[in-house]
């Protein structure tokens, strides 16, 4: 799977997706401070699935009318969940995108 991954994306999940055989292009290795409308064209350019924390990029794709044919996955989790959880989730969570249509997904934990 070819995953672009937002500067706000923790290196504990980069690393985990890239040891289990993904190709990971990380915005804070290589895109720092870049715009998100140019982080949309560059995954529809290089066919990668965005995955964030950022949900800004909901309302550049709803609002504005941008796409990413393979997807973005919109990560919202509550801040007293431990790291080592949300990176598994997180990792978990990619990985089993593959078998999911492309579309523009929100995937949460809620602390209640």
């Amino acid at each position: 799977m070819r995953i672009l991954a937002d500067e706000n994306i923790s290196e504990q999940v980069v690393i985990r997706l890239r040891a289990a055989g993904q190709d990971v292009r990380w915005t804070k290795e290589t895109d720092r401070g870049e715009a998100d409308p140019n982080l949309l064209k560059l995954a529809t350019q290089e066919r990668r699935t965005l995955i964030t924390y950022d949900k800004d990029f909901g309302a550049l794709l709803n609002r504005d009318g941008m796409s990413v044919p393979h997807g973005v996955i919109l990560f919202r989790i509550h801040s007293d969940v431990p790291d080592s959880v949300k990176t598994e989730f997180v990792a978990s969570s990619v990985m089993a995108w593959d078998s999911l249509p492309s579309g523009i997904w929100t995937i949460q934990i809620r602390h209640q």
